[in-house]
């Protein structure tokens, strides 16, 4: 098979445009993180079917949409997607969703891991091409990247798509200081 190279031009507009949208993203609402009891569709909140904006190889089955419970525990917080029936009500609750897709177990610190089952995945599709390929792998990690909470931030992703900008990260990280020691080149 042949080799495909993504071009810079096309890698870096994804990236602009995946940073941009995460600015807009704004803070996580403060109901997701308090312990009381709300209904998920009543708080305002970012619309994931945003991301469709910037990846514009992939779509959802025509009829559905994408959509998410927030799930926030003690130790972290996340959103948990799934894909619905446009005509469907929301799904208001965490419980409400491990109901419905069973194959999300709990992991360690009440997380839920879906094992690599996600059940928004069933209604995305993409492209057949170079670029929708490289759009729906760093869609399928870009996604879930929003309104996440102390333990679940170390699944927060710095996507690197060109050498410059791997250039830029290892530039920031020799300026920054290690346990006050400057960091050896």
């Amino acid at each position: 098979m042949a080799e495909v190279i993504i071009q810079d031009e096309e890698s870096s507009l994804l990236a602009k445009c995946l940073s941009k949208l995460r600015s807009e993203i704004g803070e996580i609402p403060e109901a997701y993180l308090s312990h009381e009891s709300f209904a998920f569709h009543d708080v305002l909140r970012f619309d994931v079917n945003r991301f469709l904006e910037v990846f514009d190889r992939i779509r959802v089955e025509d009829g559905y949409m994408l959509d998410y419970v927030y799930s926030n525990d003690v130790w972290s917080g996340e959103p948990l997607l799934y894909a619905r029936k446009i005509t469907s009500r929301p799904l208001s609750s965490e419980e409400e969703y491990c109901r419905l897709f069973p194959d999300a177990k709990r992991a360690g610190l009440g997380r839920i891991d879906s094992g690599g089952y996600l059940p928004f995945l069933n209604s995305v599709e993409f492209e057949k091409s170079a670029s929708g390929f490289f759009q729906f792998a760093v869609f399928y990690h870009a996604v879930r990247q929003f309104y996440l909470y102390w333990h679940a931030c170390y699944n927060d992703l710095m996507f690197i798509f060109t050498h410059s900008q791997l250039e830029q990260l290892f530039d920031s990280i020799a300026a920054t200081q290690l346990r006050g020691m400057p960091i050896e080149n």
